[in-house]
């Protein structure tokens, strides 16, 4: 008899630790509106792609119809954060054989990211050329991230960037 008693009180205890773990964590709508807001995207010009929660975090994926540019991200359900974010940009294509160097592309990265530019150039800096059109590849990790950016040779248009918390959990 104690003992289906202590069974019966475990689980009524794991069921309400789970219930408000439920209760703590936020909505697929609050996870919405907080990446809306970080991309600084007009809501009227949202078409959302996809929406799904894989158990601890929501993955949301929408365009910029006035722009076409496409941003994806990643929140956990638990705590609101935003762990992972990537953006590209529609940009013309530009099949210039110019360059920029690898120097100018590391000085964008750093500048868009608000990192330090001896903190990027730490990292990797590739170029390589993909469909006629040259790009440099920029990935670095700082302050518990690590970030990845895609950078038109020609121009130094930032075609592609994206963030991700290392350790999400």
């Amino acid at each position: 008899m104690k003992r289906l008693m202590v069974i019966v009180l475990s689980l009524v205890v794991a069921m309400s630790m789970s219930v408000t773990a439920f209760a703590d964590s936020i909505t697929e709508e609050d996870a919405y509106n907080a990446v809306v807001l970080d991309s600084g995207v007009d809501p009227a010009n949202v078409v959302l792609i996809e929406s799904e929660f894989d158990d601890t975090s929501y993955e949301i994926e929408f365009i910029d119809s006035a722009t076409g540019t496409d941003y994806s991200y990643e929140v956990m359900a638990a705590s609101g954060n935003i762990v992972e974010k990537s953006v590209e940009f529609k940009v013309k294509k530009n099949t210039s054989k110019k360059k920029i160097g690898k120097k100018k592309a590391r000085k964008i990265a750093a500048n868009h990211s608000g990192i330090s530019y001896k903190v990027v150039k730490k990292g990797k800096c590739k170029f390589e050329r993909e469909h006629k059109q040259g790009k440099y590849e920029v990935k670095f990790r700082a302050n518990g991230y690590k970030y990845d950016y895609e950078i038109l040779a020609p121009n130094g248009k930032i075609k592609e960037y994206e963030w991700e918390m290392i350790n999400k959990r």
